[in-house]
């Protein structure tokens, strides 16, 4: 498979090469990947090196790793302990974030709970897009009610938390 590759000790995504393609464990799916997102983790991790401790493993992190989080594709391989997953079955999702192996690749390897089935309607472009999203927009309509004040609504809770 082919995959980009980046370099903890430069921070640069470097060179697209040739990779073995990911052997998956028992709770895992690999997908192949039909589009995979660029967002802030991947920037700053180009950049200037944040989250490339997450990406790369602090232990090896002058070892070359993949970027990528968010992907959307087809399900190619289901591991032994999966459920509810077929070979064929689109979906969308995020890597691992311990992972070396990101999204940016022919396929990517994630635990099964990691993944959710694209809607029939949407794109894998639309698709890709959504875990993080949709992660940061469910942590706003579900923050905690204890911090409201008197007359606040949830919507102006999350406004006043977002710019405290």
């Amino acid at each position: 498979m082919r995959a980009a590759r980046a370099c903890a000790e430069t921070r640069r995504v470097a060179v697209v090469a040739d990779c073995e393609v990911p052997a998956i464990g028992a709770r895992d799916v690999l997908v192949e990947v039909r589009c995979a997102t660029v967002n802030h983790i991947d920037v700053n991790a180009a950049r200037d090196g944040y989250a490339v401790d997450v990406y790369a493993g602090a232990p090896n992190a002058r070892r070359a790793w993949t970027p990528g989080r968010e992907f959307s594709g087809v399900v190619r391989a289901v591991g032994a302990k999966t459920r509810g997953w077929r070979v064929g079955d689109e979906c969308y999702g995020a890597t691992a974030p311990t992972t070396r192996r990101g999204a940016w690749a022919t396929y990517a390897k994630t635990p099964a709970h990691a993944v959710a089935k694209k809607p029939r309607g949407m794109t894998h472009e639309e698709a890709s897009a959504i875990p993080f999203a949709a992660l940061t927009a469910h942590r706003a309509v579900t923050v905690s009610y204890t911090h409201l004040r008197a007359h606040e609504t949830r919507g102006n809770l999350v406004c006043r938390l977002l710019l405290e």
